[in-house]
């Protein structure tokens, strides 16, 4: 899923490499990161084999597709 979203980001500045395209790159970029470090945080400090927290950790990687797939 991440791979996905920072491919989307490459080929968002590959599009556009002035400083304009490089804010909206980095602009998009970010939110992508804290989602990977908060569902790596997630992942890390709650027990997963609990039922309640692995679906909290699958729809916050569930909302990180749809934001990957949202990229243009």
């Amino acid at each position: 899923m991440f791979v996905v979203a920072v491919t989307q980001v490459a080929s968002l500045l590959h599009a556009d490499h002035r400083r304009p395209g490089g804010g909206r790159a980095a602009v998009v970029l970010i939110p992508i990161i804290w989602t990977w470090g908060g569902t790596t945080m997630h992942a890390n400090t709650h027990d997963l084999e609990r039922a309640f927290e692995r679906l909290g950790a699958f729809a916050v990687g569930l909302c990180g597709l749809f934001m990957a797939l949202a990229l243009p």
